[in-house]
């Protein structure tokens, strides 16, 4: 398989277990390089310099697959520029599972998070994603991470074209940052 696979998904919607699915298929994948494609913050006064720094990277990093962020703020400029590539929208079965994952995950890194601004920007990038694949595109897969895990492997195997007996690894679990406390 030549053509890209870009992973479209949020933080802590499973980028982490399908960047390592992807590695176990045999795609080159990197998982969140916003250090390595140059990417300035904040990204709606930089996104010019950084569209050119990321497809500068993609172009010249050797790899096939690309995950988390800056993909995710890029899919409509990644998909004119690769359209012959792959794209798969991880998300969550509930918003309220997605929160709760958000902030104690974030929690542990002392930073905080503004719910109802943060709950706004994964509604409406997912939506706009969604939108804009529609049901017109065969290389464009949404899938809620914490379904079944087999489903999602078939799901995202069929996609790619790829016969495997591979499955998603779990990494990066939400039980590994929430404290215990019963």
């Amino acid at each position: 398989m030549d053509d890209k696979v870009f992973i479209v998904g949020d933080s802590r919607t499973g980028t982490t277990s399908v960047n390592s699915f992807l590695c176990n298929l045999n795609i080159l994948s990197k998982h969140y390089f916003v250090k390595e494609a140059n990417q300035l913050y904040p990204d709606e006064k930089n996104r010019r310099s950084n569209l050119k720094e990321l497809l500068k990277y993609i172009n010249n990093s050797g790899y096939q697959g690309f995950s988390d962020y800056p993909t995710r703020l890029y899919f409509k400029e990644l998909h004119a520029a690769y359209p012959e590539a792959y794209f798969i929208l991880t998300r969550r079965k509930s918003e309220e599972i997605w929160l709760k994952s958000m902030f104690s995950y974030f929690k542990n890194l002392n930073i905080k998070l503004d719910k109802k601004e943060i709950l706004s920007n994964y509604r409406r990038l997912n939506n706009d994603i969604e939108i804009y694949f529609g049901n017109s595109s065969n290389k464009f897969l949404s899938i809620a991470i914490d379904g079944s895990n087999s489903m999602n492997s078939k799901k995202i195997k069929e996609l790619l074209g790829i016969k495997s007996l591979i499955t998603i690894p779990h990494q990066n679990r939400l039980s590994d940052f929430v404290k215990n406390e019963s």
